[in-house]
């Protein structure tokens, strides 16, 4: 993904985000469709139910063409290690949705995972040379 996000950038700076996106997730969706349709994937299609669709159609919108975008978004805004380390908010997230959603404990091992990943972010994005830290 980093060197995606190196290596894309000259891509984003001739384009907008969605026709850039559009292609990539083409790209993408017709290599799957050729790996699927070689092992019998394809077939499989229709043995799923409403529920299961329902969740591919939020996972290839929200999780898959939405992130995208906003990736791309980004990167024609900031430099690609700043987009690159908002990767790293993905566990923050997670943690807490998990503590406030399905009602995870919060350990000792939670809160130290959480700083050190904050921690991370910090450093990488320069913020602890901005604010003196």
């Amino acid at each position: 993904m980093a060197l995606y996000s190196v290596w894309s950038r000259p891509f984003l700076s001739r384009t907008a985000p969605i026709p850039f996106v559009a292609f990539g997730m083409g790209v993408g969706a017709v290599c799957l469709s050729a790996l699927a349709a070689s092992n019998g994937g394809l077939a499989r299609l229709a043995t799923l139910n409403a529920p299961q669709w329902i969740a591919s159609g939020y996972l290839a919108i929200v999780c898959g063409a939405f992130i995208f975008f906003l990736w791309a978004f980004a990167l024609r805004r900031a430099v690609p290690t700043l987009v690159a380390v908002s990767v790293a908010v993905n566990p923050v997230t997670a943690s807490i949705f998990g503590v406030v959603l399905l009602g995870e404990q919060v350990s000792a091992n939670l809160l130290v995972g959480l700083v050190a990943v904050l921690a991370g972010i910090a450093i990488a994005s320069g913020a602890t040379r901005r604010f003196g830290l």
